[in-house]
């Protein structure tokens, strides 16, 4: 090695070859990538409202609420932090920095919810229960987040999981549903993702595997819980 730290094999025709990864740390960083938990909402509510027999044209506007308060906003705020080094990637590593990002997806979460609600016509009141619980329980990930890193990506797949089975096994008597989108046993294959996700994030070393389980079990059972007790209560 020299005086430098380099050693003899940092020179050479190979020396800005870039090493090849892994096959199992390509595939954990493309699930990563694929499962982003900016897209899961807006793809929730097409495909509630594609469930519950909803028009085409219903669905598309369902969907770019959620694409424009609950991906683009977010992101936006995260791209800002990039800019001025507040932070390494879109993912946000650091623990510490991730309490902006969550605060500003609370409050675009609540913006999605009140234009839902003021503007939806097929269950405008389920897509904004949707909505707030995204809120509601980002802000309890955030809390815990001050203390410990849960992962967000297996809380957001874990939630997406569980609205859509409640959805799934939820009778709507006053809505079509004829052409039904997806049954509760189509739903439950969804917990294969799940775990492939768990696994991706504790091979990329985002997060331990407690971590990990601790975000998709959160994800799993809280929405579903709140979802019942609002049922129960005629909210949705």
């Amino acid at each position: 090695m020299s005086h430098d730290g380099a050693s003899a094999d940092s020179f050479g025709p190979d020396a800005h070859r870039p090493r090849a990864r892994p096959l199992d740390a390509w595939v954990a960083q493309s699930l990563s990538h694929a499962v982003n938990p900016l897209v899961l909402a807006p793809l929730l509510f097409g495909l509630v409202l594609a469930h519950l027999g909803a028009p085409l044209a219903e669905i598309g506007w369902a969907v770019s609420v959620g694409l424009v308060f609950m991906t683009v906003l977010p992101l936006a705020y995260i791209v800002r932090l990039l800019r001025r080094r507040r932070v390494r990637s879109v993912e946000i590593p650091e623990r510490a920095r991730r309490r902006g990002p969550l605060l500003v997806s609370v409050a675009a979460y609540l913006g999605a919810l009140a234009v839902l609600y003021t503007t939806a016509e097929t269950a405008a009141a389920l897509l904004a229960v949707l909505a707030g619980l995204h809120a509601g329980n980002t802000a309890l990930i955030l809390v815990v987040t001050l203390r410990w890193k849960i992962s967000i990506h297996t809380t957001a797949l874990g939630g997406f999981i569980s609205m859509l089975l409640f959805v799934a096994q939820t009778p709507w008597p006053r809505l079509a549903l004829e052409a039904a989108l997806f049954t509760p046993g189509a739903v439950s294959g969804l917990l294969l993702l799940l775990g492939a996700l768990v696994w991706a994030r504790v091979r990329l070393g985002a997060h331990t595997a407690a971590q990990a389980v601790a975000g998709a079990l959160f994800g799993l059972a809280m929405p579903y819980a709140e979802l019942s007790l609002l049922a129960a209560g005629g909210f949705v």
